[in-house]
């Protein structure tokens, strides 16, 4: 989907995979993927790579994305509202 699911280890390990998933991380529409589709060549919505780190001059934890639409980062500390 259009989307970087973010995964707990600690309730992986200690719960298991149905309680591991903890956020989802959303890939923008992009101006280029449009265009791509009204061209009929369609584009899919994803990341192709991508990370979380700490940003110490900020405090902020950070999502790092590459998709087909651009390189997107986002502040990521509220899991429940990444902005």
């Amino acid at each position: 989907g259009p989307f970087a699911n973010v995964y707990d280890l600690g309730n992986l390990v200690e719960e298991g995979p149905e309680n591991a998933r903890v956020a989802r991380i959303p890939v923008p529409n992009s101006p280029e993927l449009e265009a791509r589709r009204r061209m009929g060549a369609g584009g899919i919505r994803g990341y192709h790579d991508f990370y979380v780190a700490y940003h110490p001059d900020s405090g902020q934890d950070r999502f790092y994305g590459g998709g087909a639409g651009g390189y997107y980062v986002y502040d990521i500390t509220d899991l429940d509202s990444p902005e």
